[in-house]
């Protein structure tokens, strides 16, 4: 989906509350980014470019409002990140999760619960 995470930030202002101007994306945008209103500028328009926002004019103020969804976008980089490091395999993930005692009893029971379902269509 070729999203970077300065895009994604600005994304999930959007997500959050949209229509918004450029000005109100720049208050909202978390004081520890230190962005220069330039560079928010700058990303606001590569989303535009790549067609995951829109604009809208009404009277001298353009309003920005997404057109990717972030389902759209978690699907994107899970599949992604599935295929470059377990070659687009679950079971490989939820090994090295295990191995690596990153589970806990209650991922353990939900994706117990996701495999009871799996098996039942």
């Amino acid at each position: 989906m070729n999203i970077s995470e300065s895009e994604l930030v600005v994304l999930q202002i959007l997500w959050q509350s949209s229509p918004l101007t450029i000005g109100q994306i720049i208050a909202r945008i978390p004081e520890s980014k230190d962005w220069h209103d330039n560079t928010i500028k700058t990303l606001t328009g590569r989303l535009l470019k790549k067609g995951h926002i829109s604009r809208q004019k009404d009277g001298r103020q353009y309003f920005y409002s997404p057109n990717t969804s972030k389902e759209d976008v978690l699907t994107s980089a899970t599949k992604s990140f599935m295929q470059k490091f377990f070659d687009g395999q679950v079971g490989p993930l939820i090994a090295h999760f295990a191995a690596h005692k990153s589970l806990q009893k209650s991922d353990i029971e939900a994706i117990d619960e996701i495999i009871k379902e799996l098996k039942n269509d």
